[in-house]
């Protein structure tokens, strides 16, 4: 008695669609974990999981071949997954980011989590709770959002001069656009100049709401000419 090749191949392709989906909605996103890091976790843990089932039948045909060994030969088969569950989360920690005013990357690192736990209920076979936790999933990442006016955080950089006169212009911009700034952190670095001109660094923590976009806002303010580079900060 064994797993044979087919039903193997089949909850490995599962895994690769299922976790690929969750990841394809990350990497729209710009989010550090996109549709490799999912599909390689998922793929990892449904790996694992197939193993403990082969450690667990082969473990049952040397019982059966050898009664004598049965009470001295057992397997746990939530052993190896326990170790899966309490080691994704270092994995996941990586892609949390502290900053004074507030922490990003929690959706990221619960993504990844269940992208794992999905991985095992594959590996293991139990198809019925895989396919329903992946719906799920996806419905909330993807159905959920356009039904709550969710603003999102996004972090950008901008390099300008004369820092009054170009400062305000972007900040007038914000507020006609209805972006909420939730703060700056502004930066003079001796080694910026163009000339004799200084270059001044201001990176603005911003929610955007729906009606505008990164590649929006990209494409007005550079058309600002003292605007030298303006860069979008992944949060």
């Amino acid at each position: 008695m064994s797993l044979n090749l087919s039903e193997v191949i089949l909850r490995l392709i599962i895994a690769t669609v299922v976790s690929g989906i969750i990841g394809w909605d990350r990497e729209q996103h710009s989010h550090p974990a996109g549709i490799r890091t999912h599909i390689l976790v998922c793929l990892g843990a449904c790996i694992l999981a197939l193993c403990q089932i082969e450690i667990c039948i082969q473990t049952l045909n040397i019982s059966h071949a050898t009664p004598s060994l049965t009470r001295v030969i057992t397997a746990n088969p939530a052993r190896l997954i326990a170790q899966i569950v309490s080691g994704i989360g270092f994995l996941g920690a990586g892609t949390i980011v502290i900053t004074r005013h507030f922490v990003t990357g929690l959706t990221t690192e619960a993504l990844l989590w269940v992208t794992a736990a999905l991985g095992i209920v594959i590996g293991m076979g139990y198809y019925k709770i895989a396919i329903s936790g992946a719906v799920l999933v996806v419905f909330v990442l993807i159905i959920l959002n356009r039904f709550f006016a969710i603003k999102r955080v996004q972090q950008i950089e901008f390099k300008y001069y004369q820092r009054e006169k170009n400062g305000a212009y972007i900040r007038d911009y914000f507020q006609q656009h209805h972006i909420h700034i939730i703060h700056y952190n502004f930066r003079l670095n001796k080694a910026d100049m163009d000339g004799n001109e200084r270059i001044y660094t201001t990176i603005y923590t911003l929610k955007l709401p729906k009606s505008i976009t990164y590649e929006q806002i990209l494409n007005d303010l550079s058309a600002n000419s003292d605007i030298v580079q303006i860069n979008l900060v992944t949060l």
